[in-house]
């Protein structure tokens, strides 16, 4: 994180170079709502919301009227003054943008309304910033925790359209691969291996479907679960650096996959294994192709489409974006290879616990892609 405290006190360095003409004492102890204070004040200036037109030289064009000026940004200081109450939440580099737009609406005060209780406001503002900027000191721990607790959640909330098209084109794929198991019985070696299928008919016909998960040794199945999943994880993530339909086919190839498994399992009379014991770590393990789907599109649209932006620098936002939210993938995967090793070899648990695995792995995935991120936002977090 060296680089990110080099950009974070560069732009406070250029936000105190706006302030430092014109900087006055303000009393610490005086507070007022933006809204409130300034309206009251303007008011109160020659009984009228203007300044007094006589006796007063006429304003350059490029000069804004005080009304104005406060009316345009008063919302906007509001919501700076109600970060500031939880700034310890925030990210660096939003502290650092907000700091940066304050201290340049305070450069403006001073020049045109030194006299305003509007620069006594925006200083007080300005301030709380100032203060927590310069107070800081590099705590490894202290990013950690904010990138697990804030910016992996809301990479998942500004990513929610690449989320959805990852969704939709994988259930579309399940879909297909459901239909097409229908239709043509043996499309499951195609898309399995002829030595899976025969494996798991002998195991249907000894009465154990899942008896492929009781013949090795957990913590070894374990490792290599964690790691080949792991590995699809990041090569599929990085498939958005090629191309977008590289990591859509990826998806697709997934998607008609587990259609077809779990309609075969069905088809040969395996559907509570299909439902409830394939899906304990599957309500975990599926979640994360879609959601490392989405991750590989959000990389891949950034450079695709800038937008406004420079090619490079819609690149370097949307692949810190993906970046988090692959970060977040990886624990979700580790936790499904150990229910896969340790727990789904457990056939004879009863039902409604195993119902209770995948219903909660569902709702587990739903609170920190959806809920948790959904939340934040309205607190004020961001990116």
């Amino acid at each position: 994180m060296f680089y990110q405290n080099i950009y974070y006190f560069c732009l406070v360095s250029a936000a105190e170079s706006l302030t430092v003409l014109g900087r006055r004492a303000v009393c610490p102890g005086e507070s007022a709502s933006p809204s409130g204070m300034l309206r009251s004040t303007l008011a109160t200036r020659n009984g009228t919301t203007t300044p007094p037109i006589k006796n007063t030289p006429p304003e350059p064009p490029t000069h804004m009227r005080e009304a104005e000026f406060v009316r345009l940004n008063t919302k906007k200081w509001e919501r700076y003054e109600a970060s500031g109450q939880a700034i310890a939440s925030l990210n660096p580099d939003h502290i650092a943008e907000i700091y940066l737009d304050v201290s340049t609406d305070l450069a403006f005060a001073q020049t045109h309304f030194a006299e305003s209780p509007v620069t006594d406001y925006l200083e007080r503002i300005a301030r709380s910033f100032h203060q927590h900027v310069y107070s800081q000191r590099p705590n490894r721990w202290g990013e950690v925790v904010r990138t697990l607790r804030y910016d992996i959640p809301m990479a998942f909330y500004y990513s929610r359209r690449e989320l959805l098209i990852s969704l939709v084109v994988f259930l579309i794929a399940t879909l297909v691969g459901v239909l097409t198991q229908q239709m043509a019985p043996d499309f499951a070696r195609q898309i399995l291996g002829n030595s899976y299928v025969e494996m798991t008919l002998e195991n249907i016909a000894k009465g154990d479907p899942m008896a492929v998960y009781k013949d090795k040794d957990a913590l070894g199945m374990f490792w290599g679960i964690f790691f080949n999943n792991a590995l699809i994880d990041v090569r599929t993530f990085l498939f958005g650096l090629l191309a977008l339909p590289g990591a859509l086919l990826i998806i697709l190839y997934n998607g008609v996959m587990f259609g077809c498994f779990e309609t075969f399992l069905m088809q040969h009379g395996a559907v509570t294994e299909a439902l409830f014991v394939v899906n304990l770590h599957g309500s975990l393990e599926i979640p994360t192709i879609i959601l490392t789907g989405g991750a590989s599109l959000a990389l891949g649209t950034g450079w695709l489409f800038p937008g406004r932006r420079s090619r490079i620098e819609a690149f370097r936002h949307s692949a810190r974006r993906g970046l988090l939210m692959l970060m977040g993938v990886l624990p979700l995967t580790f936790v499904a290879a150990l229910i896969e090793s340790y727990i789904t070899r457990h056939t004879e648990a009863p039902l409604f616990l195993r119902v209770s695995f995948v219903i909660g792995g569902l709702l587990l995935v739903s609170w920190l892609t959806i809920f948790l991120p959904q939340r934040l936002h309205r607190h004020g977090h961001t990116l």
